[in-house]
């Protein structure tokens, strides 16, 4: 019993003396927190984004001349980037890609494909029949925003500069939705190629044709059939150039090698999953043994395989780790190493490895509990991170990779004044979900944290499947919410990443059902058990995904999420685009009950009298179109339930316009007005 009371005195003494230590620092000011150009808590660091040769790296500061470093002696030289001279004639087009040798320019006139002999200046058109619904080399909408990562242009050069592949596509099928613009006197209406889910899709030919022209060679594909194409890849003798498909299903991922010269097609990749397949983000070739590296989800992680290029497995290099967003960095071919990044010793942070082609070896070669951006240099030799964790601010080290040795500290972020300021103390949680899965969350505790009073909360929160935010990264601990005493959380789900496949596969044909159970789960283990949160003031607020949790989270959990911020949220799959809304719903025809139990539009009786939601849209989003925040409007209306909105006229799906600072201070003043009761001082408005 003496030891006990010992240790009590023991702990309560050194709590005290914490406690003394920490109120003896400065609080920011609202006006520092505000400032991004402050230095109170962090300054900023060299910007190392790439690497000049193997041995030098390119550091640039602002406001100085880039310089190249060497590695080892450290010794800054000028660096000047060359620019490509201009070659052949001015050329108003769009979309201009040089070949490989630079000896051609291929562009697009008037959705029509082109080249231009740089030497000479003389021009090749490749195809004539573009259109107002046939593209040649031009992305339709759906596959810019959804397939090819918001590359407009279809078209690629072999790497010996010698063929042209490209996408033709036709969209006369696709329905249009009209995006208004309220400019001039009469405004106008741009009318939007944009099938929603169950809508005919653009139909696609993959066609390649040679540099100097001549008849166009199509692939072998069937042109009627429901089906997509990923982004392609040549090989890197130019043989064969490959080409990802999918059904519209997308429960099965295939790529086949193209003959450039007939169209014949072969498989040599197939993969299959129960629910969906990602397409691949890239291919990574071997030359020595004739071989690709490619990652797949197949044993429930994100595992790298090597295949022949014969399409048979050779072999798994990964394994016994729980990988998750691996990304092949590069391969030493000599060493028969391959270099990656993968988060596996935690879901919630980044590392560096590497491992040998026949599996063994695997290896960590970052350090510490810290998350890592890498820049590897070109031979894998040494590479660049900046690392920080939720307590550190970034810092940026040059590393050899074989030893771990860091070679030398090129900054840190951490500012002179850092130790001499309150910041709020974030901590990576777990909650449990309904079905045992453990998912993980950030809580920022307000300085100054009193456990006698009553916090309220703001839950941050983006939700799209495998789109993580859960991050053991420095966040900055200067936010307004931790001076004025509110609780903020970054909050992910069993969809979110943190548990591989399987966490992924709970949301098949069911999204927005596993999401809000999850939300509703942290709530009641991670805050409803604290006394000190105050239950009838807890936000939720997110962005298009995160819109439409926050939506459906004050609507369908009203009873513990009170306030919310959705912007540019779906309120009702019905009215997205059909490629990202069937591969996780499958369509409106074979899912009806999925999409009626997803919409938010199914739960505004739900919605009771003490809630609020704040509902912002803009104008000429032609993504998630403002339709979705006008129909949830209109329900609520019907329903005499009190809401508030704001439509922003030059805004698309993103917010980012002149109104940037309207957002900002409109999401700060609901904040303030509905958790704390009070105006915001104009230091934090911008």
């Amino acid at each position: 019993m003496k030891n006990i009371l010992t240790t009590i005195s023991i702990l309560s003494l050194l709590f005290l003396w914490n406690s003394t230590s920490y109120s003896q620092k400065r609080q920011l000011t609202l006006k520092e927190i505000t400032d991004i150009r402050s230095d109170a808590l962090t300054i900023p660091l060299p910007n190392i984004a790439r690497w000049s040769d193997a041995e030098h790296y390119i550091e640039s500061k602002q406001g100085s001349p880039a310089v190249s470093v060497d590695v080892r002696t450290g010794t800054k030289t000028p660096y000047k980037y060359l620019a490509p001279k201009p070659v052949g004639k001015a050329i108003k087009a769009e979309n201009q890609l040089y070949s490989p040798d630079s000896s051609w320019i291929a562009y697009t006139i008037n959705n029509n494909l082109y080249a231009q002999e740089t030497a000479t200046g003389r021009t090749v058109q490749y195809t004539t029949d573009g259109s107002a619904t046939i593209l040649n080399g031009i992305a339709s909408w759906v596959y810019y925003e959804e397939i090819l990562n918001h590359v407009k242009q279809t078209f690629w050069w072999s790497p010996d500069s010698k063929y042209l592949a490209f996408f033709r596509t036709d969209e006369s099928l696709v329905p249009t939705f009209p995006v208004f613009n309220i400019e001039g006197q009469h405004g106008s209406l741009s009318m939007t190629r944009y099938p929603k889910a169950g809508d005919p899709n653009p139909q696609v030919q993959v066609g390649i044709v040679g540099v100097e022209g001549g008849p166009i060679t199509w692939a072998d594909f069937n042109f009627n059939e429901d089906q997509y194409f990923g982004k392609p890849y040549w090989t890197p003798d130019s043989k064969a150039f490959w080409i990802q498909w999918m059904p519209r299903k997308q429960n099965q991922l295939k790529i086949y090698a193209i003959e450039p010269s007939t169209g014949k097609k072969s498989e040599v990749y197939t993969e299959t999953q129960s629910t969906w397949v990602d397409w691949k983000t890239d291919l990574s070739f071997l030359k020595k043994q004739p071989s690709y590296l490619i990652q797949n989800t197949t044993d429930g992680w994100d595992q790298i395989y090597l295949y022949g290029m014969d399409g048979r497995l050779k072999n798994q290099l990964t394994k016994g780790k729980n990988f998750w967003n691996t990304q092949i960095l590069h391969i030493d071919e000599g060493q028969k190493t391959v270099y990656f990044t993968s988060f596996a010793e935690k879901s919630s942070q980044c590392d560096l490895y590497s491992v040998k082609l026949d599996g063994s070896s695997l290896k960590r070669l970052t350090f510490g509990d810290f998350n890592h951006q890498i820049v590897l240099s070109p031979t894998g030799k040494y590479f660049i991170t900046k690392y920080s964790n939720l307590q550190t601010p970034t810092k940026m080290a040059l590393v050899e990779s074989k030893s771990g040795k860091i070679i030398r500290e090129l900054g840190d972020s951490k500012s002179p004044t850092f130790d001499s300021i309150q910041v709020a103390c974030p901590e990576i949680v777990e909650y449990t979900t309904s079905d045992g899965l453990k998912v993980p969350a950030i809580i920022f505790m307000p300085t100054n944290f009193d456990p006698t009073k009553k916090y309220p909360v703001v839950i941050y929160t983006y939700g799209g499947p495998n789109a993580g935010r859960v991050v053991n990264r420095w966040w900055g601990t200067g936010s307004w919410y931790s001076y004025e005493g509110v609780i903020r959380v970054i909050l992910d789900h069993r969809g979110s990443g943190h548990c591989g496949q399987k966490g992924l596969d709970y949301l098949y044909r069911r999204l927005g059902q596993y999401e809000i159970a999850d939300f509703t789960d942290f709530v009641k283990q991670q805050l409803y058990t604290k006394p000190y949160i105050d239950r009838t003031k807890i936000g939720i607020e997110g962005h298009s995904y995160g819109g439409y949790l926050t939506a459906l989270a004050v609507t369908k959990a009203s009873e513990y999420f009170k306030y919310g911020i959705a912007d540019a949220g779906v309120m009702d799959w019905m009215l997205y685009d059909s490629h990202y809304t069937e591969r996780y719903m499958d369509t409106p025809q074979n899912n009806p009950e999925g999409y009626k139990n997803g919409a938010v539009l199914s739960y505004v009786n739900k919605y009771n009298s003490d809630n609020l939601l704040y509902i912002r849209h803009g104008l000429i989003d032609d993504n998630v179109h403002p339709q979705n925040s006008f129909q949830l409007a209109l329900l609520l209306e019907q329903a005499k339930k009190p809401f508030q909105m704001m439509i922003y006229p030059e805004c698309t799906h993103n917010f980012i316009s002149r109104s940037l600072n309207t957002t900002y201070n409109d999401a700060i003043t609901f904040w303030y007005r509905q958790l704390l009761n009070k105006e915001p001082s104009t230091e934090i408005l911008r």
